[in-house]
């Protein structure tokens, strides 16, 4: 149940880190009004629960490796690949695919 737990705290933390990126990074006014539109409200609010979700992502993590934290990322990785393929329209190619296999293969590397 550990497993699971982990796995779905870490893609609801990593979606909210995503989110988060598209609501500050996409504001017009330059790098200044991206960096201070991090404070308001919604994005705050954001970023905030996905940091809470992380934390207990890597609650059950440790309960489970002690390679806690890099699992968290890599699941992390793939969770905003398929952000970015779903609502940013980022294209899907072979290298890419590839790219997330070994990033899969590492996450399971880290847990024997």
């Amino acid at each position: 149940m550990a497993i699971v737990l982990f796995v779905l705290s870490a893609i609801v933390a990593y979606t909210g880190i995503s989110y988060f990126g598209q609501l500050s990074g996409e504001v017009k006014g330059g790098a200044l009004a991206a960096f201070f539109s991090t404070v308001r409200p919604l994005p705050l609010l954001v970023v905030t629960g996905a940091n809470m979700f992380f934390g207990l992502a890597l609650y059950y993590g440790f309960s489970i490796t002690r390679y806690a934290i890099p699992a968290t990322i890599s699941i992390g990785v793939i969770t905003s690949f398929v952000y970015s393929v779903l609502f940013l329209g980022a294209s899907v190619t072979v290298t890419k695919l590839v790219g997330v296999a070994l990033v899969i293969l590492g996450i399971v590397a880290l847990s024997t």
